[in-house]
């Protein structure tokens, strides 16, 4: 889930604007924001508290590349370095760690449910899953499941359970957000890029690990 806003407006103020967008229109229009899942749910995703993003963006904060000195022709100045290797291992922690904390604050918080599947069970009596998490979890730790876990982990299993739920979802979290499909599309670039040089320097010290790398 895209969580990185660049220069994007304050998300506090687009999530207060889209609210005050939303009183003037008829949210069914809005095929964004609100979808039918692939397990038949029709949800429809709306603001969360400005609360929860105050906490999230003092949580979360991107990280800033190192500034490196450049000189030609005579002259030196310093600018950003957005290939070096720690900051791109930085921004890919970032990246995951950052999207699953949004994806689970919209998922509780940010989600309406508007229709079910016909036979569909509610997360309150739905005592099998319950009963799945029991057994998987509370007997090995001895820790019963937190309830507001338990309701994540339902909303992923029952309602948005493949990843084109969560490609809806994920944009229907931009456009509260007011996050841009280009800032998107650039937020991904560096995403695998970083992820490249990850892979790329993994590979490199496992065959100069095992004897295998080039001379």
């Amino acid at each position: 889930m895209s969580s990185y806003y660049g220069n994007q407006p304050d998300p506090e103020e687009a999530v207060a604007q889209i609210a005050r967008d939303a009183a003037a229109a008829d949210p069914e229009d809005d095929d964004v924001l609100v979808f039918t899942t692939s397990t038949e749910y029709r949800v429809r995703v709306h603001p969360i508290k400005p609360m929860f993003l105050r906490m999230f963006r003092r949580r979360y904060r991107p990280p800033e590349p190192p500034m490196q000195t450049i000189t030609q022709g005579g002259k030196s100045w310093e600018q950003e370095n957005k290939d070096d290797p720690e900051y791109l291992d930085a921004v890919r922690i970032f990246a995951i760690s950052s999207s699953e904390a949004m994806m689970r604050l919209m998922v509780l918080w940010g989600v309406d449910i508007l229709d079910t599947p016909e036979g569909a069970i509610d997360f309150e009596h739905d005592k099998e899953f319950r009963n799945m998490f029991a057994t998987a979890f509370d007997d090995s730790s001895g820790v019963p499941v937190e309830e507001t876990a338990l309701r994540y982990e339902w909303m992923l299993d029952r309602v948005f359970p493949s990843a084109g739920d969560v490609m809806d979802l994920t944009r229907a979290t931009n456009k509260i957000l007011g996050i841009d499909e280009e800032d998107v599309a650039s937020e991904e670039e560096t995403f695998r890029r970083a992820l490249s040089e990850y892979a790329d320097q993994g590979v490199a010290e496992g065959e100069s690990r095992t004897g295998t790398a080039s001379a």
